[in-house]
Parts: structure tokens; sequence; C-alpha cells
């Protein structure tokens, strides 16, 4: 997969995991996602990493957490195709041209489909 070519957020994750090994950070343990997520993310902050966060076990929901991926400029121009000197331009030159979504019957999304009262809204 080159860059930018990344098909879903998984495989960027693991784009990013093999590019620039230290751009992710695993955090195993059960998080509160109300406060202790952000809390963790403000304390690498501090000490100057931004990497992505995947939060594996997030209490109350059955699904992981991945936060920050467009945390540094350098993820950026990975997922754009470019180098950091290029982003801010590629950026714009994006937003100025949107492509059309293309609607497929197969992919990552649909991996868990919820209908019925099997959704909880709350």
């Amino acid at each position: 997969m080159s860059a930018g070519s990344s098909a879903d957020l998984r495989s960027f994750v693991e784009q990013v995991r093999k590019a620039r090994p230290s751009d992710v950070a695993d955090v195993a343990g059960e998080v509160d996602p109300a406060h202790e997520t952000a809390a963790i993310l403000t304390k690498l902050e501090d000490k100057q990493r931004s990497p992505i966060l995947v939060f594996a076990k997030v209490a109350g929901s059955p699904w992981p957490l991945v936060t920050n991926v467009c945390g540094s400029m350098g993820r950026l121009a990975l997922a754009l195709g470019c180098g950091i000197k290029e982003v801010t331009t590629r950026y714009a030159a994006a937003a100025e041209h949107p492509i059309a979504p293309v609607v497929v019957d197969d992919a990552p999304v649909h991996e868990v489909v919820l209908r019925g009262e099997a959704v909880d809204l709350g």
C-alpha cells in the first residue's frame, strides 16, 4: 500500500505503525471515555508527544477507541501522500475540490451492523 492510499482507518493506523512506530501508542488497560482518554492524551502532549492512541478497552463499549490520528504533520503527510512542506497546499486543494463518496456493499464499516432493538443510542 503506497502513502496516501489507506483504504480505511484500521489500514492507516497499521501503515503508521510500520512507517513510524513511535507514532502509535497502544493502551491495553480499561479506560473511562469521559475523562481518562483525554487525560492520557494531555499528559503525552505535556511531554511533547502526540501519537495515535489506540485504547483497546473502553468502559461501556465493545469497541476500541482510536484518537489523535491527525496529531502530527508527519501523519498528515503520510495520509495525503506528500511531504510535510506540501501538507497545507495539498489539504487546501483537496478541500477546494472534494471528491464524491463511493457507495460500496463490502467495506470494513459493514463489519458490525446493528438494527432495531439492538441499536442503543443512549
